[in-house]
């Protein structure tokens, strides 16, 4: 678990690189009315005039993002475990009952859950700049939406998983402790 963690928090950083360096790269190449909005069908239908400012916020969301649910994870993995009332997890009466090592190991899937959030918006975020670059200076007409509903996928089905996980761990740690 430990593995998957450190590649998670490399795949963060690179990301939030690669999003940077593009957002930072199609800056110069925008015209001077940029696309602000698509439709469900990826046709741009909102424009605005290109500012820093403007071109910045997709950016500083995407990282902002990334780095809130990457403190959140930590926060999981510690202060949490600490404090188990804070948390909202199946099983809480039980939750509560084990040792701190123990909860460790029960909320470890859910840290872990957040890293791969960040990861798939980061992604998206990428995808919208390339979007909005790709369009504004007319390289191509519409931008795809489905990379949307795969994200939007990829961050809910993993939900009923981790509950079951995450209630599975709690039972067997509490067992495991009050035989």
């Amino acid at each position: 678990m430990r593995r998957l963690r450190v590649v998670l928090e490399f795949l963060i950083v690179a990301l939030i690189t690669i999003l940077l360096i593009s957002a930072g790269q199609w800056y110069t190449d925008l015209p001077s009315r940029i696309v602000i909005h698509f439709n469900a069908s990826g046709y741009p239908n909102g424009w605005a005039e290109r500012s820093v400012i403007l071109w910045s916020l997709l950016p500083c969301i995407g990282v902002g993002q990334a780095l809130v649910l990457r403190a959140l994870s930590r926060w999981m993995e510690g202060s949490a475990a600490r404090t188990p009332t804070s948390m909202n997890v199946p099983r809480k009466d039980l939750f509560l009952r084990i040792s701190e090592p123990e909860r460790r190991k029960a909320l470890a899937p859910g840290a872990l859950y957040l890293r791969w959030v960040a990861i798939l918006l980061l992604l998206l975020f990428i995808y919208i700049v390339e979007g909005v670059g790709a369009t504004s200076i007319g390289r191509v007409d519409r931008w795809s939406a489905i990379p949307v509903y795969v994200v939007l996928a990829g961050i809910l089905l993993p939900i009923p998983f981790l509950t079951r996980v995450t209630r599975k761990r709690i039972e067997a740690s509490h067992a495991s402790e009050h035989p």
